[in-house]
């Protein structure tokens, strides 16, 4: 059968072991190899018993263990010099070199991955009944076949009341019952209300491509010509239906009249242009 997993919208987590397993691969590897990225195949051996022998912090015990029920050998230490067969004692320095690589590297690649995990981390949780604010993105109305909207910046919906927990970094919001986005969000999109529960709640788009509200152009307020590669390329400025003034854009005139069907709603003489007229 299969096992369904809860996840959220934008930031999913589910049950992805073998996605973290090949990571973790990866980076053993990648720590391994060094500045010899072509021996890799070399190293998996190697790779694949430090893997199997560490203790894991899900289960507190090794893969090893788990599956032979005993603790793993481990490999002693080797003195060079301390075989009288001088090819015995090249083979084993040669592993106890390889070792002390892999050991050092592998402690270099954690201390580097924590450190830029903890840059952006967040430590933040919420309860049931806490009001919080949702962070969601934009979308231009064609986005799906272009780029998405980068310019516009991030904003915060709401606030809306916390329902459910799901998880451990998951909640469910009660959203408006037009929505047409998921209403499960991952913590780091959620921002908490301070002070009583609100009397008014900012609503969200009615409209959503991939759960993304979908905003329309309300008004032009600027045009000029620009020179992309020699070409003379008209921009206008637009002020977005549903979003604060600051977070006006220029856009490619031909783009957005094509977009938005405007071929008859806008003339670019005009100092301003109401869409809704």
């Amino acid at each position: 059968g299969t096992l369904l997993r809860m996840s959220s919208s934008y930031h999913p987590q589910t049950d992805g072991q073998t996605e973290v397993m090949n990571r973790t691969v990866e980076q053993y590897l990648r720590a391994f190899v060094h500045d010899k990225p072509s021996h890799w195949v070399r190293f998996l051996p190697w790779v694949e018993l430090h893997y199997n022998t560490s203790v894991h912090s899900a289960s507190g015990i090794t893969p090893y263990q788990a599956t032979f029920g005993k603790v793993p050998i481990t490999i002693p230490s080797y003195t060079q010099g301390g075989s009288i067969v001088d090819a015995c004692d090249l083979v084993l320095s040669s592993r106890e070199e390889i070792l002390t690589v892999l050991k050092r590297n592998l402690a270099k690649a954690q201390k580097r991955m924590k450190d830029t995990a903890d840059k952006h981390r967040r430590e933040v949780e919420f309860k049931v009944n806490d009001w919080v604010y949702v962070k969601l993105q934009p979308y231009r109305q064609s986005s799906l076949s272009r780029e998405k909207f980068h310019k516009l910046s991030k904003r915060y919906y709401g606030p809306f009341l916390i329902v459910e927990r799901i998880g451990k970094v998951a909640y469910k919001l009660s959203l408006p019952p037009h929505s047409k986005i998921d209403n499960v969000f991952h913590c780091s999109l959620l921002k908490l209300h301070e002070g009583s529960p609100p009397t008014i709640i900012d609503q969200l788009p009615p409209f959503s491509i991939e759960h993304h509200p979908v905003i329309s152009p309300l008004a032009i307020i600027g045009s000029e010509l620009r020179n992309i590669d020699g070409k003379e390329v008209r921009f206008v400025l637009v002020q977005w239906q549903g979003l604060p003034t600051e977070d006006t854009t220029w856009e490619k005139w031909d783009e957005l009249r094509s977009d938005y069907d405007l071929e008859d709603k806008v003339d670019l003489e005009e100092e301003s242009i109401d869409m809704d007229t």
